[in-house]
């Protein structure tokens, strides 16, 4: 083989890798929403990293303007998110949201790629963070509406 067949065999390879890292995430998005729409809470375990989920959202709930929080807080919201934020509730909730608006998709209004491993995901009233670790995309994090923030800040001042 030439150097010409070379070079074309070569941007070749290079083509098809970059076809393949951007489909790639968009093939995880399917199956997240396969997940969602099948109910299937063990695909869905799969492709979230939870642990780093729920401690965004601990983060979230914690920034509330300032305000100093009641002694226990931090444990009691720490508890409260490790309950809420299991697979099989968040499926719960977007059925639920999807039976009264037909909104439960996982079908990306925007996308953001931050960098080489990382995109942002708008799905409207939620935004995930997509990172590539060890040869698979996962969520690992969600950024939920503030309306949702401040009725679960509401409910731990009780």
């Amino acid at each position: 083989m030439d150097a010409r067949g070379w070079t074309i065999t070569g941007l070749t390879c290079a083509a098809l890798a970059g076809v393949g890292y951007v489909a790639y995430p968009c093939v995880m998005l399917y199956r997240l929403d396969k997940a969602v729409s099948r109910g299937d809470a063990g695909a869905l375990r799969s492709l979230v990293d939870w642990p780093e989920v729920r401690q965004g959202i601990e983060t979230d709930l914690a920034d509330d303007g300032g305000e100093l929080p009641p002694f226990g807080a931090g444990f009691l919201r720490t508890v409260a998110v490790k309950a809420a934020m299991t697979p099989e509730n968040v499926m719960a909730a977007l059925h639920a949201v999807d039976r009264n608006d037909g909104a439960a998709s996982a079908w990306p209004r925007a996308v953001w790629v931050e960098g080489p491993c990382t995109a942002i995901v708008d799905l409207g009233t939620v935004r995930l963070r997509l990172q590539l670790r060890g040869g698979e995309w996962r969520v690992t994090r969600a950024w939920l509406p503030e309306t949702v923030l401040t009725q679960a800040r509401a409910i731990a001042r009780r």
